[in-house]
């Protein structure tokens, strides 16, 4: 092929794509609208369409998952990989988590540069992911980012290719979620 005559560009449809979801981040969200999500890979699938679904990874504690687990059902994670970050005891006894959003962060920017991905989306409102997905870029991989319920602000929205934000009423109305009883 000379440059005068490239070959045609791969359908969309082709891309290898990953979803990063900050579940630190979602529960919350979710959890203060009532709402029950019955599969978060679901959501996945739904964000990076038409393209091939990967995987789909979820970056929280073990506790919270759990936690999520009682609210969603026990089946709200199938399909998806849990990354588990610890939680710390503060010095007044109130506890925190550490190391979930360096875990995402760590595995968007490893599967973009060890190219397993053309396309990633962040499922966050959180700007700590707006440098990670930069470094992502630069490896040449297309980035999204989903806000559910809240949308992120105009640093996190500008600093990927597409920005989604989808809020209660569009989740219930494409059957990601459903009003808790």
């Amino acid at each position: 092929m000379s440059i005068l005559n490239p070959p045609p560009p791969r359908p969309v449809a082709f891309e290898h794509a990953m979803v990063f979801m900050d579940g630190s981040n979602i529960f919350p969200d979710v959890a203060d609208k009532e709402l029950v999500v019955p599969s978060f890979h679901k959501i996945a699938a739904a964000i990076i369409h038409p393209r091939m679904l990967t995987r789909a990874y979820i970056y929280t504690t073990e506790r919270k998952a759990d936690d999520a687990r009682k609210v969603h059902g026990a089946s709200c994670f199938d399909g998806c990989r849990l990354v588990y970050g610890h939680v710390s005891t503060r010095a007044n006894g109130s506890e925190t988590e550490k190391g979930v959003d360096t875990l995402l962060a760590s595995d968007l920017i490893y599967h973009a540069a060890m190219k397993n991905i053309k396309y990633a989306v962040v499922v966050s409102n959180d700007t700590d992911f707006v440098w990670p997905l930069k470094r992502v870029e630069d490896f040449g991989c297309g980035t999204g980012v989903l806000s559910l319920i809240k949308k992120g602000n105009d640093v996190l929205q500008n600093a990927c290719d597409v920005y989604t934000f989808w809020d209660v009423d569009q989740l219930i109305q494409n059957g990601l979620a459903e009003r808790a009883q």
